[in-house]
């Protein structure tokens, strides 16, 4: 994922006049377009991925914002105005079926020259918003990935702090078992991230459940950290490497990105149509 929304750092700031504005952070190795749907209806194709979303003709229109590639920055305050007053708020509260109060998606856009495998590369996080006494409050409901044409729910990673942008910096990083070398092995199903590659093998061949819960495993996923210099290749890249109790995928190799991002000018309907 070569873009990303950080979730936990969604909010929903109140300018003082009975409007709000949303404050959160992005990282983004490319440069990056960012949309925000407020009460819109999600379309699929057959495939069940999403085209676009679209708001009603009597709604304000969404709105599209470019960056420039950077990590931790932030979304600028105040440029995406919500007036509460405008909505029902029945429709601001309650998502239902293939409609959401609100949806904010980063595309990555790559450069003409760019070589990688990625044709289309979008992190789309759908919301709510929550009403406490006379005070809105953003609240997520779930997050997806979409690269090329699958997609990917994203899940929360427990033992990375910050996300992936801070993997090389947590101060707890060590693996469980070892404290040698630094943890980069998630367990599954519990989400475990506590192991380096090596010892969830030992794991693997011996208890088989997870050190932290004691989950039985299903599988072991390793990730690297996507801004590390991949010495094939000039441009960043996420690799995982999936183990599981069959013998014969321990090698096994995914092309596919993982990672959990724990990372203007106006439009009517931006596509997402690869």
């Amino acid at each position: 994922m070569h873009s990303a929304i950080r979730k936990d750092t969604i909010k929903l700031v109140k300018d003082g006049e009975g409007k709000y504005y949303f404050s959160f952070q992005f990282d983004s190795t490319y440069n990056c377009t960012i949309t925000i749907f407020v009460c819109c209806q999600e379309l699929k194709n057959a495939n069940n991925i999403p085209l676009h979303f679209v708001t009603a003709p009597d709604l304000p229109c969404p709105n599209q914002y470019k960056f420039s590639a950077g990590i931790g920055q932030d979304f600028p305050p105040k440029v995406n105005i919500l007036n509460p007053t405008a909505y029902k708020e029945l429709d601001l509260t309650e998502a239902k079926d293939d409609y959401f109060p609100v949806v904010l998606m980063i595309e990555t856009d790559y450069p003409e020259d760019y070589k990688g495998k990625a044709k289309k590369s979008c992190q789309i996080i759908y919301g709510s918003f929550i009403l406490e006494g006379s005070d809105y409050s953003f609240h997520c409901l779930k997050a997806k990935f979409l690269f090329n044409n699958r997609m990917f729910d994203l899940g929360e990673i427990f033992g990375i702090e910050g996300g992936t942008a801070n993997l090389i910096n947590d101060t707890n990083k060590l693996c469980v078992i070892c404290f040698t070398n630094d943890k980069d092995t998630v367990v599954l199903p519990c989400r475990h991230m506590c192991l380096c590659m090596e010892c969830s093998q030992i794991v693997r061949r011996q208890s088989n459940n997870c050190p932290i819960c004691r989950t039985k495993v299903s599988t072991f996923i390793q990730i690297k950290d996507e801004n590390a210099p991949n010495p094939e290749s000039n441009e960043p890249k996420s690799l995982m490497r999936k183990a599981t109790n069959d013998e014969s995928e321990e090698e096994e190799e995914s092309e596919e990105e993982v990672e959990e991002s724990k990372n203007a000018h106006r439009v009517d309907e931006p596509d997402l149509e690869a």
